[in-house]
């Protein structure tokens, strides 16, 4: 039985793929810049990169932060990432300088699902996970491949280590040298659509990849990531033509 996410409105894990829009502003005042121009655009739910944010490590400017997200985007979920640059984001930190900025983050109540950098460092991830689910938020757990796209074999072991977390969503981020990496990490995704429990989360990056952040309800992907502002990832598609598509697609 596929498990499905509820936050707030939203259920993630059935129907169309959901789009999440990065909110990727430097200073407060290009955050608030972007979440209104997201907003208009009426995504499903928003991701703040807090990598990008000057302030980051400053507990009081991320709580504001969080509650000026949540005033204005109401009924639309933030999703809380915080990306290292081990796995292709900004920010430079240690393993508990991580971990201290997510768990401050879940004390928020504005926080409403978050994501996990699993690999490699698991045992920080275990205990980040174990205080979310305790505050009823869910948990994205994520890998990403900047450099390439990984063996089968290491797919299947990668999604098999985020599965035993206990996250409630697997995510994996891959860069393709060729077609076949896309449609290889295309059918790995269905493969674990099939098996797990977990709504999967999978895309190959690069303009190779596109394809594969429009057929996700074919794959069993169930979110895909889409610009109004400014990309976050390579390959990210403008939010009004992934729309568009999704739903010829779902037709």
């Amino acid at each position: 039985m596929k498990r499905t996410v509820q936050i707030k409105n939203l259920t993630i894990g059935s129907g169309m793929p959901k789009i999440c829009v990065p909110i990727t502003g430097i200073t407060a005042s290009e955050i608030i810049s972007q979440v209104s121009a997201v907003k208009a655009a009426s995504p499903d739910l928003v991701e703040w990169r807090v990598d990008y944010f000057e302030q980051m490590k400053e507990d009081a400017a991320v709580e504001q932060m969080l509650a000026g997200l949540a005033e204005t985007l109401q009924d639309i979920p933030v999703l809380f990432t915080l990306r290292t640059d081990r796995e292709g984001g900004k920010a430079h930190v240690t393993e508990e300088a991580y971990e201290k900025i997510l768990l401050h983050a879940l004390a928020c109540p504005q926080t409403d699902m978050i994501d996990v950098e699993v690999m490699p460092q698991q045992e920080s991830a275990a205990r980040i996970i174990k205080s979310a689910h305790e505050k009823s938020i869910p948990v994205i757990a994520s890998n990403h491949h900047f450099e390439g796209t990984p063996s089968n074999e290491k797919i299947d072991c990668i999604f098999s280590c985020m599965e035993k977390t206990g996250a409630d969503i697997l995510k994996m981020a891959v860069m393709p040298q060729n077609s076949r990496d896309v449609l290889r990490m295309m059918e790995r995704t269905l493969s674990w659509h099939e098996k797990s429990e977990r709504p999967l989360i999978t895309m190959s990056m690069g303009v190779l990849g596109c394809v594969s952040r429009m057929c996700g309800e074919m794959t069993g992907s169930c979110m895909t990531f889409a610009s109004v502002t400014e990309a976050s990832a390579p390959g990210q598609i403008d939010m009004t033509s992934l729309k568009h598509i999704l739903q010829i697609l779902h037709q």
